[in-house]
């Protein structure tokens, strides 16, 4: 969801929504969630991927039905994420690890922005 959700959550900001207001909180926390991911805080993620669709739920109230359909697929962007997250939390945790000095694991070895937000592998 991060490589498609980011551009999802843009595309709403810039839209003809009226009220645009809840999707500016959950952009605080769409912009923490690959520090979050990258870092290991699996359930933290996941909090803030709950705020993130309450927040997006209550664009949706507050726009009618203006950009429902566009709000909902981000909505659903961010619980196959959360869920993708919960199924695999143990996995999260390698990528905290850090090894010895000189020495480059596998997720020291990757850039943080090519973290993709979805859940294909």
């Amino acid at each position: 969801m991060l490589s498609d959700g980011d551009p999802a959550l843009v595309g709403l900001l810039g839209s003809d929504l009226e009220q645009k207001g809840p999707l500016r909180y959950a952009d605080y926390d769409v912009s923490r969630l690959r520090h979050l991911i990258w870092n290991g805080y699996g359930e933290e993620a996941c909090r803030a991927l709950r705020s993130i669709t309450d927040m997006a739920a209550n664009a949706i109230w507050l726009n009618a039905p203006r950009g429902k359909d566009r709000i909902e697929r981000f909505i659903q962007l961010a619980g196959e994420l959360q869920t993708y997250l919960t199924s695999n939390a143990t996995g999260l945790v390698i990528t905290a690890v850090v090894t010895r000095p000189g020495c480059v694991s596998p997720a020291q070895g990757r850039n943080p922005s090519s973290i993709a937000w979805s859940t294909r592998a």
